[in-house]
């Protein structure tokens, strides 16, 4: 009570004497000085100091909410900082000071709380990322439904909210800076962006029916977005580089093993390519279609890298097993069912964007399938080409030679049935045509010593098989027989009129259209090698089987060395 004496001088101002009187539940209207009272005085340090005790009462009951220990808040809010004895201030000042300091305490027990509650960060040899985020939410959802109750009377639900979610985004931006593989970076996205604001957490209905639904800073999530997915775009650019330049090694590595006729392998690199592109894209679609574009971007960008790689050795390879004496065809299909199977997908995943790396790489993609094209075609006519040239000199057996060669080169291939149409019907065109060149530049009386069973009866068999074994290899192969077909029926005719007929269903298809298969350069030449037809007749019959816009021939040899 002494020191209250010392200060019987002092005077409340204007300001600060009626908040006193409301204090004290007095309606005091004049501005008479307190300290005259000594009774007045007591009654005021005695309501302060049941004002404290309350106030510790309170702080004990929220730490012991919030479980960590009362000690870490003053016991004395009013005392000043450091252990001072100097005199107290004016009435108005302590009881501001108190109840900010009732305020600050609350506080400081909140952040101790969430310090000492919220996971540690895991070691970063040692991070479980999926593990360590099930035990954050779990310890988030734990300590706030426990506090709420209270928290919400004295209105600091939302300053614990606050709290736990300022440590959370800290935590995360430890957690960032030790994500190094893409898997973890869209494991944490996905927690922020999936869990941590989803009723699963933060906007748990049993939280918000404590009060009023809580609102948190949603700059810290606009400002930890942009950083995640830097970091996962950048470990993302640098996985699935990795990952494709393992695809490019395992595949030319088995190159000289010539493994293609096992289906796994024929279809091996397209398989790996694109599950690898897509389990990166899905990921992403899962998370957000924004983020997807994101990735797709950087994915497209790495598979175009690594086609122009594989195009380039891809090539090399094509040409060294074009100039070989036994070439196969094992790699030309593959190249082209892998061409053909990334430019689908590839126009499939970025349908409808034109500004992209994918606009060059299926440009590329179908260049490489049209060398490949040409290369297999190339190489097929020139076994096609040895076999039919000794079957019309020297050997009867040549023929079925060829045809078995064919049909053994395209039956290796496990996916035979998907062979490129393109090349079948290109290849069946150019063997029917040497076929009827050969024939014509060829004797009828050589040819019927060396066939023995007739020009015409070999000619029908020949046309025949070759059909067969091409439209097995394709079952819509375009039929090209259909002048070797007609050969023995134009032998067989003994007037122009009946030629007439002949040529002109050779010429029209059943349709009614005209037979693309047709080579009408070739009709001058076979009808001169039937014999028995003057230059006159020749031009009648095709005069009469040709459109008038045709160019005819000017000789009857016309025609024979295209």
């Amino acid at each position: 009570m002494l020191r209250f004496r010392r200060k019987s001088n002092a005077r409340l101002t204007g300001e600060e004497a009626p908040i006193l009187e409301r204090m004290n539940g007095q309606e005091q209207v004049d501005n008479a000085p307190a300290s005259g009272n000594p009774s007045t005085q007591n009654s005021l340090y005695i309501q302060q100091e049941h004002a404290s005790q309350d106030n510790q009462t309170e702080l004990r009951d929220l730490a012991a909410v919030l479980d960590v220990a009362h000690d870490d808040v003053p016991d004395q809010p009013n005392a000043p900082e450091g252990g001072s004895s100097a005199e107290p201030a004016p009435a108005l000042q302590e009881d501001y000071s108190d109840v900010e300091r009732r305020r600050r305490g609350s506080l400081l027990l909140i952040k101790a709380s969430v310090h000492k509650h919220f996971p540690k960060l895991p070691a970063e040899g040692d991070m479980n990322l999926e593990r360590h985020l099930l035990n954050v939410k779990e310890t988030l959802n734990r300590q706030l439904l426990r506090s709420a109750p209270l928290l919400k009377q004295q209105c600091l639900l939302g300053s614990l909210i606050d709290s736990y979610h300022r440590y959370t985004f800290d935590h995360l931006h430890g957690l960032l800076f030790h994500v190094t593989s893409t898997k973890k970076a869209f494991i944490l996205l996905e927690w922020v962006l999936h869990t941590y604001l989803s009723h699963e957490l933060l906007g748990n209905p049993a939280l918000q029916d404590q009060g009023p639904k809580v609102t948190v800073d949603l700059v810290l999530l606009a400002e930890w977005i942009p950083l995640a997915q830097e970091k996962l775009l950048a470990n993302l650019q640098e996985d699935v580089c990795s990952s494709l330049n393992k695809i490019f090694q395992n595949e030319f590595s088995d190159v000289k093993s010539d493994d293609c006729e096992d289906e796994e392998a024929f279809i091996r690199l397209q398989v790996d390519v694109i599950q690898c592109i897509d389990a990166k894209l899905k990921r992403a679609q899962e998370i957000s279609p924004t983020l997807m574009d994101q990735v797709r971007k950087v994915c497209f960008q790495e598979l175009h890298q690594f086609v122009m790689k594989y195009i380039h050795d891809q090539k090399s390879i094509l040409g060294t097993q074009a100039k070989m004496s036994e070439p196969g065809v094992m790699h030309f299909l593959k190249t082209l069912k892998t061409s053909q199977t990334l430019m689908q997908y590839i126009q499939t995943k970025n349908e409808g964007i034109k500004d992209a790396p994918h606009v060059q790489t299926i440009s590329a993609l179908k260049n490489m399938e049209a060398f490949a094209v040409k290369l297999l075609t190339q190489t097929l006519t020139r076994i096609a080409e040895i076999h039919l040239k000794k079957y019309f000199k020297t050997d009867d057996k040549e023929m079925p030679v060829l045809i078995n060669t064919i049909r053994e080169l395209f039956h290796k291939c496990p996916c035979s049935m998907d062979v490129d149409k393109r090349v079948l019907d290109e290849v069946y065109q150019y063997i029917c045509h040497l076929y009827l060149k050969l024939l014509v530049r060829s004797s009828q009386r050589k040819l019927k010593k060396l066939w023995h069973d007739g020009v015409d009866s070999n000619v029908t068999e020949d046309a025949e098989q070759l059909h067969s074994m091409f439209s097995k290899l394709h079952p819509d192969v375009r039929q090209q027989n259909i002048m070797l077909l007609k050969v023995p029926e134009v032998l067989k005719c003994k007037s122009t009129d009946a030629l007439k007929i002949t040529v002109g269903q050779m010429l029209v298809g059943e349709d009614g259209l005209p037979n693309p298969s047709v080579d009408k350069k070739m009709l001058p030449v076979l009808l001169r090698w039937k014999g028995g037809l003057s230059q006159r007749e020749i031009l009648e019959v095709l005069d009469a089987c040709l459109p008038e816009s045709e160019p005819r021939p000017t000789g009857c040899c016309s025609g024979l060395f295209s």
